[in-house]
């Protein structure tokens, strides 16, 4: 017997399953925006996390992003992971 192929499931997917599978450069979450003033790395994290909590995203995605985003201590790296989960705006 020849094995079969999985069934396509790309537009079939749940909208949730959809979510979390990005294209290149929109955000995981592009409903959560985040606009503030501070440029500091660590400001955007918290500020997505609690932008990720009020649009009620579930607690151990929100463990994720935050352990994705503290993996390095390179601050372009850190923004770059914030502006993978959600719709970064910082304004100087």
């Amino acid at each position: 017997m020849a094995a079969q192929k999985p069934p396509d499931r790309s537009s079939t997917a749940p909208d949730s399953e959809r979510r979390r599978r990005p294209t290149s450069d929109a955000p995981r979450y592009p409903q959560v925006q985040v606009n503030l003033r501070s440029d500091n790395p660590y400001a955007v994290i918290s500020a997505v996390r609690l932008a990720l909590r009020q649009s009620r995203i579930d607690a151990d995605e929100i463990a994720r992003f935050s352990d994705e985003a503290f993996e390095t201590e390179e601050p372009r790296q850190m923004r770059a992971v914030c502006e993978s989960w959600a719709k970064v705006e910082v304004k100087s």
